[in-house]
C-alpha cells in the first residue's frame, strides 16, 4: 500500500512545483534511497538531475514574475501531469502493468491539483491585479516542500493530508455551482 500512498503524495506535489518534484525523486532515485522499475531507473541519472535542476530555478524565478506565472501555468498544463506520472512511478519496484497504471493515476492528479492552483491563482489575480501571486508562489514554495519530504518519509500522511484537501476542493466546487 506504501507505493500507492507514496504515488498519490508525490503526484500532488508535482501539481504544485512539477520541476522541484521530480528533481528532488531524481535525486533520491540517483542516491539509492526509491528504488522503481528496472524500466524507469533513468529517473535518477544525471542528465534528469541537470535537467530537473535548471528547470526547478527557472520555475521558481518565473512563478514569482505576475506576467510570467501566467504562461508557466498555462505550460504547465502539460508538465504537470508528465511529471506527476513520473514521480508516481518511483517508489514501486513491481510489474511495468502497474507502473503505467501508477504513470496514469499520477499524471491525472498532478492535472487536477495543478488546475486547482491554476484556478487560485486566476482568482488572486482579478482580485489584487496579480500582486499577491508571489507571495502565493512562495506559500506553494513551502507547501510542496513539506509535502515531498513528508510523502518520502511518511506516505501515508500526506497522502492522508491530500486526500481530505481534495475532498474539501471538490465540495467547493460543488457549492459555488449550485450557488
Amino acid at each position: 500500500m506504501e507505493p500507492l500512498f507514496l504515488a498519490y503524495s508525490l503526484s500532488g506535489a508535482a501539481g504544485l512545483r512539477s520541476a522541484f518534484t521530480v528533481l528532488v525523486v531524481a535525486l533520491c532515485v540517483h542516491f539509492g534511497y526509491l528504488h522503481p522499475n528496472p524500466s524507469f531507473a533513468w529517473v535518477g541519472s544525471w542528465w534528469v538531475v541537470g535537467v530537473a535542476s535548471t528547470a526547478a530555478v527557472a520555475e521558481f524565478l518565473a512563478d514569482k514574475v505576475p506576467v510570467l506565472d501566467h504562461a508557466l501555468h498555462a505550460l504547465h498544463f502539460i508538465l504537470a501531469p508528465l511529471a506527476g506520472a513520473i514521480v508516481a512511478t518511483s517508489g514501486y519496484r513491481g510489474d511495468l502493468t502497474t507502473d503505467l497504471l501508477l504513470a496514469v493515476l499520477g499524471g491525472s492528479h498532478a492535472l487536477f491539483i495543478h488546475s486547482a492552483r491554476s484556478g487560485l491563482r486566476a482568482a488572486s489575480t482579478a482580485t489584487t491585479a496579480g500582486l499577491a501571486n508571489p507571495l502565493i508562489s512562495l506559500a506553494e514554495d513551502g507547501v510542496s516542500a513539506i509535502f515531498i519530504g513528508v510523502a518520502i518519509l511518511v506516505p501515508w500522511l500526506t497522502a492522508l493530508a491530500l486526500i481530505v484537501l481534495t475532498y474539501w476542493l471538490i465540495r467547493k466546487i460543488r457549492r459555488r455551482r449550485s450557488s
